[in-house]
């Protein structure tokens, strides 16, 4: 089942991490081992969650590195869905095998 309009990691992290427990984005970051900046823009919705920093959360906020990455996932194939850049790609209708 499709979610609809699935929420980026960082604000996940925003609303559920930095909020309710006040901490401040530099000492979360500081807790991940990443620049706050670094931070900062994944809190903010500029990058993305990657592989080592799904396991630095893993480690530092809890949940699990895959559910990190599948977040992301699931808030990427959202937004490239509503595009429309990609509507003239079609199906082939026979792949031909050489």
């Amino acid at each position: 089942m499709e979610m609809y309009n699935p929420m980026h990691p960082g604000e996940v992290i925003k609303e559920l991490y930095i909020k309710e427990s006040g901490m401040s984005l530099r000492a979360v970051a500081k807790a991940l081992g990443v620049s706050a900046p670094t931070f900062s823009r994944l809190v903010s919705g500029k990058s993305s969650v990657s592989v080592e920093m799904a396991f630095r959360l893993e480690k530092v906020l809890g949940g699990s590195a895959e559910s990190w990455l599948q977040m992301q996932t699931n808030y990427d194939l959202w937004h490239i869905k509503q595009s429309d850049r990609y509507q003239e790609i079609k199906k082939l209708k026979k792949l031909e095998v050489a």
